[in-house]
């Protein structure tokens, strides 16, 4: 089983859209039965609480479920997620520092934007938290087309 977390600052807008879109793409391929998901965030800020209100509103409106509940980053989840996959630099640099301090950690960690075809491979995901309706749309297209293109590396990297 091939597995992947998504990370963000507090877990209930650019984290669980990734993952509800990364879902979604995995079943429409047919790879439930190989590849899970999950994310989590850095910070406990909204740990226990749903998804941004407005992020469900979008992504439903685009048919995309987000019934995952906030939850912080555990050292368990280097040992456990294939890959993590950060949405900005300093989300990946903490999850790096914990994940140095982890003898046996295999996760490989990515930036988001890694697997997007348009920007540079190195530019983040914005967080759209205290943006407008175009902030959120904005990130829907960007995690739209990095997690069609990080289900691809995938399947490449593990011959599915």
């Amino acid at each position: 089983m091939i597995k992947i977390l998504f990370v963000c600052l507090g877990n209930i807008c650019r984290s669980p859209l990734a993952e509800g879109l990364f879902r979604a793409r995995v079943g429409e391929a047919g790879l439930d039965d190989k590849i899970v998901m999950d994310s989590a965030g850095t910070d406990s800020y909204h740990a226990g609480q749903p998804p941004d209100a407005r992020m469900r509103a979008l992504a439903a409106e685009r048919g995309i479920r987000l019934d995952c509940t906030a939850r912080n980053l555990r050292k368990d989840d280097l040992l456990e997620f294939d890959y993590v996959i950060a949405m900005d630099h300093s989300n990946r640099e903490r999850i790096t520092r914990v994940h140095e301090r982890i003898d046996n950690a295999t996760s490989r960690i990515f930036l988001m934007r890694a697997f997007d075809s348009v920007g540079k491979p190195d530019a983040e995901v914005p967080d759209p938290y205290y943006g407008d309706n175009a902030d959120f749309e904005t990130v829907f297209e960007i995690l739209d087309r990095s997690t069609r293109n990080l289900l691809s590396f995938v399947v490449k990297e593990h011959y599915l």
